[in-house]
């Protein structure tokens, strides 16, 4: 299988630990256009996905370090969680208590909207995985 090619964006991350293609992120705590790996269910805070295979990126950073492309538009190969529910096929991406990856979620409230990152494009039955989704911010 292909990885899939997106169109990116660099941002800089505060996380000093290792950050992967597939990680989930969201605007840190300060602000500043520094994103985060993602740590809390239902995020409203998400931005997007670490990419693995940047088609057209665009950096407007300059010397910035800790850059990292992340999807804007595009398919992105991205980390679920399928422990406590499985992914099927065309289900709301959104973040996970996993740090970095996204879970099946279901928008059954105000304050769940504005959570989803994506459609998920394929599924997974339990465990932790990379499954591709379609980048569609909500």
């Amino acid at each position: 299988d292909a990885v899939p090619a997106n169109l990116v964006e660099l941002f800089e991350l505060d996380d000093e630990e290792y950050i992967a293609a597939g990680d989930l992120l969201v605007v840190a705590a300060g602000g500043k256009s520094v994103l985060s790996r993602s740590r809390d269910e239902y995020n409203p805070a998400v931005i997007g996905v670490v990419s693995g295979n940047p088609a057209f990126v665009i950096d407007a950073r300059g010397e910035k370090k800790n850059l990292y492309p992340v999807v804007l538009a595009g398919t992105a190969m991205c980390r679920i969680d399928a422990q406590k529910k499985p992914l099927r096929p065309g289900d709301p991406v959104v973040t996970s208590g996993t740090p970095g990856c996204g879970m099946s979620g279901a928008i059954d409230s105000l304050e769940k909207i504005g959570t989803v990152v994506g459609k998920a494009l394929d599924g997974l039955d339990s465990g932790i995985g990379l499954v591709p989704v379609f980048i569609a911010h909500r």
